[in-house]
């Protein structure tokens, strides 16, 4: 009986024995194409759950494209058997099925289009028009392919022969437009300006588009059968074929935009701009504080006044809201504000003042001081978390510290507001990670995983000394121009890193391979701060920089046993000398970023860490007066990362965490890097303490354990009456803490900071806390002896970065300064004293996305039989402005906690590691 408008004179078109094997094949290989693309969209949809807990328009589409091939496979498969009659609703099923499957897969298309069209507009318009194009075809083919295959009349079988080719190639020639103007957005706005990484995208598009032309002449060609059954068929295989091809695309996109860390955050400190993570990858918004907005000309950035819109009746906020080409299409006068972020070279010669001061620039609001005490605690570790939950950090941005950092040669004066101290004269030298991606290497853009492997960026603050204030200038250089280099040929970072992650696309062999490839000549040293260390002479005649401070010798540290010096003036590198310039024993590759020197003797302490089968530390002093160096001890033990360690006037401490390297070490060959060379933390594990006697030649005359914990950065060691020693240490209860400085975390990509602050930060618990330790003379020499807590202080009253006043190393000191997290940034975001007696706190905090950096203690200067409190001088801190992408220089009365004054740098310092003050006074 026949179906639904099907005409008495209907005629079956029976397939011959020959077609019905060429559909068969036809069919199989679609089935086994459709289990290899349904695999990758199971991939691809669970990743997307994981990041979003949510399916997208794009999963939709691909799963939408992916069943309905299915559909029309089988379905016909089923009609060569004869178990279905035909009817207007089978007819009509089939082109429905067609229809969601062509929109979906054109539209998929669009969408990576999108991707790298910064201009919404454009992109909407895109997507509209290509599927009103596509819906007008599919309603011509409603109107003329059910009446040919109902077979209604002879006429309207002929129409649907010519015009069934017609919208073939239609179809073929929309394909083709996409992919030609998806590969010449790529070459014109992203490989030509500079994206090289894109390149890879643009090769495979163009190898991809061939065989996505060629699955569409194919379905033309199989219309020349004589059934229909096997170019509908031939339009299965095609279509999953092209849906293969698209998140093949889709994939290689999105690892390629994460590789080069999502190029829509790589503005520079001045740009002005910042893209819009909600909307397309190079979308532009517009940020600006009061009336000035960055405006880029040139090379050169100045200060755009947008006074001039509304001489012309144009609203201000509807100035913020125009595209990038609309604003650079204006004649931009210059403005009276000073130009920002200037390449040294091009504009900055080295040696001359550039003044940065712009009269009308200043601060909106200053910090604020809050005291809290003991019964505070609680109830601010319980806020912290819940700012972590609510991701508070979202509305913190730190970008500006972390990428796009410039280099300023230097000196530059700064607009100092309020007042700072003239006895705080002197070099403020800070050190720590700048850049943290290197553009046009042979393979694209290298980007850097973590932020303790950034390229080594030295800053210096010259406070001079001028009536009962100071004025302040600015220099910065970079010290790992040969790695730079060397990462520009190779594409690689060659030398072992702190926890670079390796390129996914490196095979094993290549895995292989690159253990040989280690270069130990390329160093990026920029940790701590040291000057006047023995072994490094001031120079015979001193500089005098323009400011008139006389410069000491200084050498920047790491973890590693290699040192960088730098020239005081320019901070160029001068040499990067290992240990063994002090002892040819001293020949580990391993050593501890916070060396320790005798505030009375001079005298340099440290250790080496040599590796192997039975890996050794050797502890040593470098004598200040003679130059010599002693090993004051040889300890065999597991090899362990071990950032500091401690120091009292007749000891040195070595406290080894639970950080402890594989294969003794020597997996960070097969890694190349320190991090996925440890071993797990083991919470079961103990801590071990060394006591080493640094008065005579006893060595090691104590071993104290205490329960796992894990420290980068020790605060004070002292002796008391009795002899017994108290070590104060930042501590934390397992490793997590390392993870949360990949720069994915730091700037929020992919959602990471949430992954790695509110769900990690739950299951870990890892916030630091303050713990004093007692290690008792009377137990040296005990086999079971233990390191007691006599003290702990949690986050966020205790942080991490901690300073005291440098008069009281090895001294009982009462006062510690810290960096803390109070969940509201994905970094620090205030500053903390702790009087260690009564537990009190006095936290200062900058406006919102006011970041500060490590605060570096100078004291009062005593007045001849004077005697000066502990906490009577000033702290000195870089903080960063995320908002307006600019840092100032921040001076703390380290007493009361309150803002003294502040050097306004209006543009972004990076957010360092450590530094040294260096006194004029």
């Amino acid at each position: 009986m026949p179906g639904l408008l099907v005409p008495q004179w209907y005629q079956p078109v029976i397939p011959g024995e020959t077609e019905v094997l060429f559909v068969t094949f036809l069919w199989g290989f679609t089935m086994a194409l459709s289990l290899v693309t349904g695999a990758k969209a199971l991939r691809q949809t669970y990743r997307s759950w994981l990041r979003r807990r949510r399916w997208n328009a794009y999963i939709a589409m691909v799963w939408a494209v992916w069943l309905c091939d299915i559909v029309i496979a089988i379905v016909y498969w089923i009609e060569i058997e004869g178990w279905i009659e035909p009817s207007f609703y089978y007819f009509a099923g089939i082109l429905v099925m067609w229809t969601i499957q062509l929109q979906c897969l054109t539209q998929i298309m669009t969408n990576r289009i999108s991707l790298v069209l910064y201009d919404p507009d454009k992109a909407r318009r895109l997507r509209v028009g290509v599927a009103l194009a596509i819906g007008a075809i599919n309603i011509s083919v409603f109107i003329v392919w059910i009446p040919a295959r109902l077979q209604i009349s002879h006429e309207w079988i002929v129409i649907n022969n010519v015009w069934d080719r017609i919208e073939k190639v239609f179809f073929l020639f929309i394909d083709l437009f996409l992919n030609v103007y998806f590969m010449w957005l790529v070459k014109i706005k992203l490989i030509a300006s500079g994206l090289t990484q894109y390149k890879v995208v643009y090769r495979c598009n163009l190898a991809m588009v061939c065989l996505s032309i060629s699955a569409d002449i194919a379905i033309i060609c199989s219309m020349a059968a004589p059934v229909d059954t096997v170019y509908i068929e031939a339009h299965a295989v095609a279509y999953m074929v092209k849906l293969y091809i698209e998140m093949n695309l889709a994939e290689l996109l999105g690892k390629v935009i994460k590789r080069s860390n999502q190029q829509r955050n790589s503005c520079t400190a001045a740009d002005g701009w910042h893209p819009d993570p909600t909307r397309s990858l190079f979308n532009r918004e517009w940020r600006n504080t009061g009336k000035k907005i960055l405006q880029p000309t040139g090379g050169q950035m100045h200060s755009l006044n947008t006074d001039k819109w509304k001489d012309k009746g144009v609203d201000h906020d509807e100035v913020r809201k125009k595209p990038l080409e609309e604003e650079l299409e204006e004649d931009v006068p210059l403005d009276k504000g000073v130009s920002v972020a200037i390449p040294c070279q091009a504009h900055n010669p080295r040696g001359s003042i550039t003044s940065y001061m712009d009269p009308s620039w200043q601060r909106s609001t200053c910090g604020t001081t809050t005291r809290l005490t003991p019964a505070d605690e609680a109830g601010s570790s319980k806020s912290a978390f819940k700012n972590m939950e609510r991701q508070a950090f979202q509305d913190w941005p730190n970008e500006a510290g972390f990428d796009g950092l410039t280099e300023h040669c230097g000196p530059i004066e700064l607009k100092v507001e309020g007042t700072i101290p003239a006895w705080a004269a002197g070099s403020l030298y800070r050190t720590g990670p700048g850049q943290c991606k290197i553009e046009d290497t042979k393979v694209g853009t290298f980007n850097i995983s973590h932020w303790f492997d950034g390229l080594a960026h030295t800053h210096r603050f010259d406070i001079v000394a001028e009536g009962p204030a100071a004025r302040v200038y600015y220099s910065s250089r970079r010290q790992s121009e040969k790695v730079e280099a060397d990462i520009k040929a190779t594409g690689t970072l060659r030398s072992i890193s702190f926890a670079q992650k390796l390129d996914p696309c490196v095979g094993m062999f290549g895995k292989f391979m690159s253990v040989f490839n280690k270069r130990s000549d390329l160093n990026t040293v920029g940790v701590t701060v040291n000057t006047d260390m023995p072994s490094f002479k001031a120079l015979e005649k001193p500089v005098v920089d323009v400011q008139g401070h006389r410069a000491a010798s200084v050498v920047i540290g790491t973890d590693a046993a290699v040192m960088c010096e730098i020239d005081p003036k320019t901070m160029e590198p001068i040499t990067f000398p290992t240990q063994t310039k002090f002892h040819p024993d001293l020949k580990g590759p391993l050593g501890g970023a916070h060396g320790k020197t005798d505030p009375e003797t001079g005298d340099y302490f440290n250790y080496n860490l040599d590796l192997g089968k039975q890996p050794v530390y050797r502890i040593f002093r470098v004598n200040a007066a003679t130059g010599k160096t002693d090993i004051l001890a040889t300890i065999p033990y597991k090899a362990a990362y071990i950032h500091s360690f401690f120091l009292t006037n007749n000891y040195v401490v070595l406290c080894i965490p639970i950080s402890f390297y594989d294969w003794s070490g020597l997996k960070m060959l097969w890694k190349g890097n320190l991090l996925d060379s440890m071993r797990p933390f083991d919470p079961s594990a103990k801590t071990h303490w060394f006591v080493i006697d640094r008065r005579t030649s006893k060595g090691v005359v104590g071993d104290f354990t205490s329960p796992s914990r894990f420290f980068f950065h020790t605060v004070n060691a002292f002796e008391d009456e009795e002899g017994d020693i108290f070590c104060e240490v930042v501590d934390y209860p397992n490793r997590y803490i390392i993870d949360c400085f990949y720069y994915d975390v730091l700037l929020n990509r992919n959602n990471k900071a949430k992954e790695v602050w509110t769900d990690g930060q739950s299951q870990h618990k890892s916030l630091p806390r303050l713990t004093r330790y007692r290690l008792r003379k009377g137990d040296f020499g005990s086999a079971s002896a233990t390191a007691d807590s006599v003290m702990e202080i949690p986050a966020p009253h205790a942080g991490d970065m901690p300073v005291i006043n440098p008069n009281y190393r090895c001294r009982k000191h009462r006062y510690g300064y810290f960096l803390v997290s109070r969940g509201l940034s994905t970094f620090f975001d205030a500053i903390v004293k702790i009087d260690t007696e009564t537990r009190e706190v006095l936290q200062w905090e900058g406006p919102r996305a006011h970041t500060p950096g490590e605060a570096i203690f100078v004291p009062r200067p005593a007045a001849d039989g004077e005697t000066v409190d502990e906490d009577d001088g000033v702290l000195l801190s870089v903080v960063l402005d995320g908002e307006n992408r600019t840092s100032y220089l921040l001076c703390l009365d380290a007493k009361t906690m309150t803002e003294l004054g502040s050097a306004e740098c209006q543009f972004a310092v990076a957010i360092g590691l450590h530094g040294r003050h260096l006194s004029a006074v």
